[in-house]
């Protein structure tokens, strides 16, 4: 493959993947669910930038995510609950406050990687073999402006459905960022590169 469809992710520790888990197996029981999560090759991530970076630039781009990470402390963050997207087929998510802090590592990461990526990707440059949503693409094509600076929305995805259980709120490090190829729905296949914030 020449090209990936990446993303840039916080990937949050163990309990917090298990608790994204758990909420999508729950969604699954409601309605045919088309992402399915794992903490292996389908990961729950905070989402920080979308776009296409070709093979030759991947160790750039690798060594740019190790000088970010480098000497860069870990970022609290604090889930409020559920929060669900507004559409006849609605996604769960567990909702981030977006601190001060969390926007400001987002503008960094973006200053960083703008360069390296571009916002043309295409079904092929997924993971996953066709056929795919032709949202994702969409999603991932449109993240520079839509998904970025005021617009940002901290989140991790669960799945489709609205439960009619609550999350309470909790808190917890981003100790880990990383590069990640995506799949179908947007989700995180294979990490290809990751470094660890300061604990």
């Amino acid at each position: 493959m020449s090209r990936y469809a990446i993303d840039v992710v916080i990937l949050p520790p163990e309990p917090v993947m298990d608790l994204a888990v758990t909420w999508n197996k729950r969604l699954s029981h409601l309605e045919d669910q088309s992402i399915l999560l794992n903490i292996t090759d389908t990961l729950p991530h905070v989402s920080l930038l979308m776009g296409c970076l070709t093979t030759a630039r991947l160790q750039e781009a690798t060594a740019m995510l190790n000088k970010i990470a480098r000497n860069r402390p870990s970022i609290s963050l604090d889930i409020t609950g559920l929060q669900f997207t507004d559409s006849s087929h609605p996604v769960a998510a567990l909702d981030i406050a977006l601190s001060d802090a969390l926007a400001e590592f987002q503008y960094v990461i973006i200053d960083a990687f703008r360069p390296l990526i571009t916002q043309d990707v295409q079904a092929a440059d997924l993971f996953d073999p066709p056929p795919n949503s032709a949202s994702a693409v969409e999603w991932i094509n449109r993240f520079i402006p839509e998904q970025c600076y005021e617009r940002f929305w901290p989140h991790i995805t669960l799945g489709h459905g609205r439960p009619v259980e609550k999350q309470e709120s909790l808190s917890f490090m981003a100790t880990r960022i990383a590069i990640c190829h995506l799949g179908n729905h947007c989700t995180c296949r294979k990490i290809l590169a990751e470094a660890p914030l300061e604990a």
